[in-house]
């Protein structure tokens, strides 16, 4: 269908402009030296590319298998990242709700690509499950609302984040510590595209669950 295939694709676009842009960051970073957080981008850039891969068929180049173990890797990723930031002094709640945003956004992938037949079918991705097992109707509308109301909390965070980057406490070529913003948290060098780019991404795939209700 002519509309299905609009919504896919652009939401394929859009997970691959976010990648982009994230993996732009990091080519910034490394050349003019600026400190960014490596593992968001990264998570950013590997959930843009996975997206895009499950909705357009001529993105795919491996299989649903080889997909799930990245997610899986990059769920495990995020948690270790809560937990050395909880066991450590300079830890910050930012780290705790930031990366158990990319643990629901990895846990989504993981579980649409298990998805029943009929709903992989509904949503038409372009590879199929790894797994034929049946899942019950409610966690996809489940994890999408969580994830819509993670966004939500992401975008409420970004007038914080364009304060921060208005007075650029730490934001240029500042390597020894992050901005902070007014409620005392610690924020990434430019915050306000690292938040719309989670705010995106959380959205993007809140969507593809709702896709296949």
């Amino acid at each position: 269908m002519l509309g299905r295939a609009y919504v896919d694709g652009s939401l394929a676009a859009v997970a691959l402009a976010t990648a982009a842009y994230c993996a732009g960051r990091l080519i910034d970073a490394a050349l003019r030296g600026r400190r960014v957080e490596h593992a968001v981008d990264v998570t950013h850039v590997v959930m843009g590319v996975g997206m895009a891969s499950m909705l357009v068929s001529n993105l795919s180049f491996v299989g649903a298998t080889v997909w799930m173990a990245v997610f899986a890797v990059l769920a495990a990723w995020s948690v270790l990242h809560i937990i050395v930031g909880s066991l450590s002094r300079h830890g910050c709640s930012h780290d705790a709700w930031h990366y158990g945003g990319h643990v629901l956004a990895a846990g989504a992938m993981l579980y649409m690509y298990n998805a029943p037949t009929a709903a992989r079918d509904g949503m038409k991705m372009a590879m199929p499950s790894a797994s034929q097992g049946t899942h019950p109707v409610t966690v996809a509308p489940l994890l999408a609302t969580v994830l819509f109301g993670y966004a939500i909390l992401v975008m409420s965070r970004i007038p914080a984040a364009a304060a921060v980057s208005t007075h650029g406490e730490g934001l240029r070529g500042d390597r020894r510590s992050f901005a902070r913003g007014a409620d005392g948290d610690v924020l990434p060098p430019a915050p306000r595209a690292g938040l719309v780019c989670d705010a995106v991404m959380s959205l993007a795939t809140g969507i593809m669950l709702v896709t296949m209700l």
